[in-house]
């Protein structure tokens, strides 16, 4: 026997309303749970900062700061007329644009008190023999006899990738000056005169410049910002107080998801490290991710 068509109309209206109050109730529990999963990430993001500032040791950096600016040589950084500046390059396989491109950049300087320090990441043979072909007693060169545990992801591995050859170099610097370049790029003629310059003039710590970013299709683009912002800042347009090498490179920055060079940078805005900018170009860049893809990340530094 057929239903009548009130009490149908009926059983499909209890029906809809049934539904409406699942689907009013199931809306309702997932707000709940989008609100849980928003705390879940704020709290986690705040445990992430809290361990940021653990690992890059910040109350210990600012102490350091502050006795480094009671010192004596924090002055004569200052008030030396000619002060020696080292530049630092670590290096891998980059043998052909160390000697052709990244040395006679430095060579060239208008500023003449110079040291190079060069450190190979286990790097090949031919890298030494390259260097000592170029019979300059200002240019020191060593070479790690084992390379450091890299992330195997390679992400991390970019972010990472040279350290332990850059903080070899970094302590090693005889300086009161620090100037910091990548094998593959070209400081301009006066990057270390006019750094200098804006240092002392300013008596700031860190002194940085604009970065001309060079691309393999021939386009170019200006890297700069100030402050400094991540990915607008690069220390190889840069030279920095030899005091401040109590603030090494870290290699599980990567682990963090943050650049060596910016979690760097992050810790001397941090302690309060002074800096100042000029408006200059004084380095040109060619990205090795970009200028050479057949290369495999552990190939490229």
């Amino acid at each position: 026997m057929s239903w009548h068509p009130h009490r149908r109309a009926r059983h499909v209206r209890q029906r809809v309303l049934q539904a409406l109050e699942e689907i009013q109730h199931t809306g309702a529990a997932t707000a709940r749970i989008e609100r849980e999963l928003s705390e879940l990430r704020s709290e986690q993001q705040r445990n992430g900062r809290v361990l940021e500032l653990v690992y890059e040791q910040e109350m210990h950096n600012i102490r350091e700061l502050w006795q480094l600016r009671q010192s004596a040589a924090y002055a004569e950084a200052f008030t030396d007329e000619q002060p020696l500046i080292s530049v630092i390059i670590p290096t891998y396989l980059q043998t052909e644009l160390l000697v052709s491109r990244a040395i006679p950049s430095i060579l060239a300087q208008t500023y003449p008190n110079i040291e190079v320090v060069i450190v190979g990441d286990g790097a090949p043979p031919e890298t030494a023999r390259a260097i000592e072909r170029l019979d300059d007693p200002r240019i020191r060169y060593s070479n790690l006899t084992v390379r450091a545990p890299y992330p195997e992801d390679p992400s991390e591995f970019w972010m990472v990738a040279g350290t332990p050859p850059w903080n070899a170099a970094w302590q090693s610097a005889r300086g009161r000056w620090i100037a910091p370049l990548n094998d593959d790029d070209a400081f301009r003629p006066t990057h270390i005169e006019l750094l200098l310059d804006a240092a002392r003039a300013q008596r700031c710590e860190v002194a940085y410049g604009a970065i001309k970013q060079h691309q393999p299709d021939g386009t170019t683009q200006t890297l700069h910002s100030w402050p400094p912002e991540s990915h607008r800042f690069g220390w190889q347009a840069a030279i920095v107080h030899a005091g401040l090498r109590f603030m090494p490179m870290q290699l599980g920055s990567g682990a963090l998801g943050v650049p060596g060079d910016w979690s760097l940078c992050r810790r001397m805005l941090r302690a309060g490290v002074s800096f100042a900018k000029v408006e200059e170009i004084v380095i040109d860049y060619y990205p090795s991710l970009l200028w050479d893809q057949q290369r495999t990340p552990a190939e490229s530094q």
